[in-house]
């Protein structure tokens, strides 16, 4: 996808994500943006809750994922997830290989899921993270360090929507999606 086109369908995505009613939406149209451009096998919203929580929000997924949303989940407070927590806190994008381990519970369910890749966006409202997204992928290679602007884009363009849903609670009652033959994201 040359960088012209790739711009294009951030734009698509983000003038989507606005007019999104719940943020199931949102993560559905994240997925049909750019599921075939990165090989996306999971797209989610984690809710960032006090005392080191977090509270998945909305899943889109390949198959059937391992966290479903309403499951909040501690932080372990190892070196490298304290690391991970405040990078993301301080709005910092991180590209993030599972494979590599010691990143909680999150990455050890990745890693046997066989998620190579993923991509954690924070969604910022008042200089805070309120939720991250997640991009993941079985390839290795789906994300590369060139692509965190892009994707900083794309949490930029969709945090003040995505803040507003969290705000009202604007989530249907089923998960977002799994990939099915009949049933595309």
């Amino acid at each position: 996808m040359s960088s012209a086109e790739r711009y294009d369908r951030l734009s698509e995505t983000i003038r989507a994500v606005l007019q999104a009613p719940t943020v199931d939406d949102v993560v559905r149209a994240i997925a049909r943006s750019f599921r075939a451009a990165f090989g996306l096998w999971r797209v989610s919203i984690v809710r960032v809750l006090p005392d080191r929580r977090a509270l998945i929000v909305a899943v889109w997924a390949v198959g059937e994922p391992a966290l479903e949303p309403g499951t909040e989940i501690p932080i372990d407070l190892t070196e490298r997830t304290a690391e991970i927590a405040d990078d993301l806190s301080a709005g910092r994008a991180l590209l993030l290989d599972p494979a590599a381990g010691g990143m909680g519970l999150v990455s050890d369910i990745y890693r046997r899921e066989g998620i190579r890749a993923w991509l954690a966006l924070p969604i910022m409202e008042d200089g805070q993270a309120l939720a991250i997204l997640n991009l993941a992928s079985g390839d290795r290679d789906a994300f590369a360090a060139a692509d965190l602007p892009f994707f900083r884009g794309l949490a930029a363009g969709i945090s003040a929507r995505v803040a507003e849903l969290l705000r009202d609670g604007s989530r249907s009652v089923h998960p977002a999606g799994r990939d099915r033959e009949e049933d595309e994201p």
